[in-house]
């Protein structure tokens, strides 16, 4: 997620893809980092990026016991129907 910048996004549009799996590993900053070793700034606001650009997305997140459970899966939720509730989250 951390190379689909708005500009990336453009030239990936111009190019003919029309659709993006977006994998969400967690949604506090603190569990992302822990698990990922960067923040999730830029990934939480990527789904946003990518529907602006009549992309399909599907949004991916990987229950992971103690870690991404029901509360971090939740707010993930969340966020995605506040951008569009049409869009897809898969648990896996």
């Amino acid at each position: 997620g951390y190379g689909l910048t708005p500009q990336n996004l453009d030239k990936l549009k111009d190019s003919g893809i029309d659709s993006f799996w977006l994998d969400i590993k967690a949604y506090d900053k603190e569990i992302y980092k822990k698990l990922c070793g960067v923040t999730n700034e830029w990934i939480l606001k990527t789904p946003s990026e990518i529907i602006k650009r009549d992309f399909v997305l599907e949004v991916l997140t990987l229950f992971i016991p103690g870690w991404v459970e029901d509360k971090q899966i939740a707010k993930i939720s969340k966020l995605i129907f506040g951008i569009n509730p049409d869009i897809p989250l898969t648990i896996l």
